[in-house]
C-alpha cells in the first residue's frame, strides 16, 4: 500500500479556495494550526517514513477539514498499517463513494476487508436487484446528482424551443430529442433516489473496536446476544441515549455503545 500525492490541477483550485479565506488562514496561523495541504504533505512524508500513527493522526486532521479521496485512500492505508483494521475499512468505504470506479480504492478496500475475523453470510439478492447494484455502485451520489441537474436543464432548454420554433422540420428533431433527453432525465433522477437512499438514509458502520459484546437492548445488564469483531460492517438500525442498534446480513441484531462504531 502506496500513499497518494494530489493532482496538480486540484492542488491549484485547493490554493485558490484557501487564498479566497486568507483571513481565516491568518487567524489559524496565530492560533498555531496548520492548512490541509501542509497537513497532508507532512503526513505523506510520515507514511513514507513509515511512522503511521503520526501519518494517520495528520490524515485525520486533513479530513475533518477536506472531505477528498485521495486523504480517505490515505487515510485508510495509514490505518491498516497502524493496526486499526475497523478505521481502515471506515476510510476506505468512505473514498469508495466518492470514487467509486478507482481500481486502487477497489483493490485495497477488498485486501483490507478480508482480514476481517467475522464472517457473516450476505443476502441473497435477486438478478435483478444485483444489476441495478452494479449500476448504482459505478457512480457516486455526487456524479448522479450532477447528471441529473444537466439532464433537468437541457430538457427545459429543448421545452422552450419547442415551443418558440414554428417550422415542422426543427420541430421534429427537437421533439425527438426532448424525448431522448426526458427519458434519460427519469432512468438517471431514478438511479440518483436509489443511491441518495443507500448513502444517506440506509446508513451503515463499521467495528471499530477489537471486540464488542452486542446486546439485546440498549444497556450493560441486558442479555449478550453475540460478540463481533474490529472491522465487521453493520446496518445502523436506530440510536438511543449512548447506544446504538445494529443489524446484521444474516437478519440478526442487537445494541452496543455508539463509541464502538463508525458511520461510513
Amino acid at each position: 500500500m502506496i500513499c497518494r500525492t494530489m493532482p496538480p490541477l486540484l492542488l491549484l483550485v485547493l490554493s485558490w479556495l484557501m487564498g479566497l479565506a486568507s483571513s481565516t488562514l491568518v487567524a489559524a496561523a496565530e492560533s498555531g494550526d496548520q492548512g490541509p495541504l501542509t497537513a497532508f504533505a507532512r503526513a505523506n512524508e510520515a507514511y513514507r517514513s513509515r511512522d503511521y500513527v503520526k501519518a494517520l493522526t495528520l490524515y485525520r486532521s486533513v479530513d475533518s477539514k477536506l472531505r477528498n479521496p485521495v486523504v480517505l485512500y490515505n487515510r485508510g492505508n495509514a490505518a491498516f498499517k497502524a493496526g486499526r483494521l475497523g478505521e481502515a475499512i471506515l476510510a476506505l468505504e468512505k473514498a469508495h463513494r466518492l470514487a467509486p470506479r478507482d481500481p486502487d480504492i477497489r483493490v485495497n478496500l477488498s485486501y483490507v476487508k478480508a482480514q476481517v475475523r467475522d464472517s457473516i453470510p450476505e443476502e441473497d439478492l435477486d438478478l435483478v436487484t444485483r444489476l441495478l447494484s452494479g449500476i448504482i455502485g459505478r457512480f457516486s451520489l455526487n456524479e448522479l446528482a450532477a447528471a441529473s441537474s444537466i439532464l433537468f436543464w437541457v430538457s427545459m432548454l429543448l421545452a422552450c424551443a419547442l415551443v418558440l420554433v414554428r417550422a415542422p422540420a426543427p420541430g421534429y428533431w427537437l421533439r425527438c430529442a426532448l424525448a431522448f433527453f426526458a427519458v434519460a432525465l427519469v432512468l438517471v433522477a431514478g438511479l440518483f433516489a436509489i443511491k441518495f437512499y443507500l448513502d444517506e438514509w440506509h446508513r451503515n458502520g463499521v467495528i471499530l473496536a477489537a471486540e464488542v459484546q452486542v446486546m439485546s437492548g440498549p444497556g450493560q445488564d441486558e442479555i449478550k446476544r453475540f460478540t463481533l469483531h474490529e472491522g465487521t460492517q453493520v446496518r445502523l438500525v436506530k440510536e438511543w441515549d449512548r447506544w446504538v442498534q445494529i443489524g446484521l446480513p444474516n437478519g440478526e441484531t442487537g445494541w452496543t455503545l455508539s463509541e464502538h462504531v463508525g458511520q461510513i
